[in-house]
């Protein structure tokens, strides 16, 4: 629940702080994004990877192109990556398989 008046207590603690450590960037936004533990990537993400599910959807019941099957990898500030393979499973490996029973 924001209160208006903790709000402008707090914005107004943080401006101090500001000018007596010479912070640039500080305003009402930031310092409630601050207080609220606001991270602004997460809807970023969520976006992204909404669109990938979409994107696969699309290709899997049109048949257009190649659809996913393993993995993608998404690094926000760098890029994004997709590569389409299958592990191959050996049958006797006691991570990936079925433990061979003598």
């Amino acid at each position: 629940m924001d209160i208006p008046l903790h709000l402008k207590w707090m914005y107004e603690v943080a401006i101090k702080r500001a000018e007596e450590f010479d912070i640039k960037g500080v305003d009402l936004r930031t310092t409630k994004g601050v207080i609220k533990n606001i991270i602004p990537a997460i809807a970023s993400t969520n976006a992204v990877i909404a669109a990938a599910c979409a994107n696969e959807a699309f290709k899997f019941a049109t048949n257009a192109s190649g659809f996913l099957n393993n993995y993608m990898m998404y690094i926000g500030g760098d890029g994004l990556y997709t590569f389409t393979f299958e592990y191959e499973k050996k049958e006797n490996c006691t991570a990936c398989g079925l433990p061979e029973i003598k």
